[in-house]
């Protein structure tokens, strides 16, 4: 039986990748509820000065 390297901190983590991509639809969704408040404000403004 030969003696095998296995390397375990260099094998992929879908835990992690899991993770990662949550906060990136987190950041993702944040973003466009910060647009929405803006144009909703907006909107708003506008409808005042009529």
């Amino acid at each position: 039986m030969k003696n095998r390297d296995l390397n375990h901190q260099n094998m992929p983590d879908p835990v992690m990748d899991k993770y990662d991509g949550m906060e990136m639809k987190i950041a993702a969704l944040q973003r466009e509820v910060e647009q929405l408040k803006q144009q909703n404000n907006q909107q708003q403004e506008e409808g005042k000065m009529l």
